[in-house]
């Protein structure tokens, strides 16, 4: 019911309707519509320890990343995003750090780049490459369970 009301709040494959979307909320059990910050949320990966934010740590991820490390790709690209109001530069950078991550492989990436396409975040806003991205994050999550 949430889903709905979000494409019926946006007019995504419906007609804007947001009279119909606040009560497909409410009747999805929330209340009010979805907050911004609750919509833009990025993951962090749960088995990584969080980064310092030193200059000798950000130069070892930087170093590890330029190397193709995809975890320290995922995490310089998080480091870039932790600004609410990030510039389009450090947006851009991200996107392309998730990117690179994803396509090694990498799920937390994969997710953060879906949801950098949902939003239009240093990507142009991209519903397919969003659903995309997240799913094949989903899979991948549960392909790391198996093991």
């Amino acid at each position: 019911m949430t889903n709905l009301g979000v494409l019926y709040e946006n007019g995504y494959g419906v007609e804007l309707d947001e009279e119909r979307a606040k009560a497909l909320y409410r009747a999805g059990g929330r209340q009010t519509e979805p907050d911004a910050e609750q919509q833009s949320a990025l993951i962090y990966d749960a088995r990584l320890k969080p980064l310092e934010l030193s200059e000798q740590v950000l130069k070892d991820v930087q170093s590890r990343a330029s190397g193709g490390d995809p975890v320290a790709m995922f995490q310089l690209g998080w480091v870039l995003l932790q600004s609410p109001d990030a510039p389009f530069q450090n947006q851009f950078q991200a996107a392309a750090l998730f990117r690179a991550a994803a396509e090694a492989g990498y799920a937390p990436a994969m997710a953060n780049l879906g949801s950098l396409y949902f939003q239009g975040k240093g990507v142009p806003q991209d519903f397919v490459l969003a659903q995309m991205w997240i799913l094949r994050a989903a899979a991948g999550a549960r392909k790391r369970q198996k093991t």
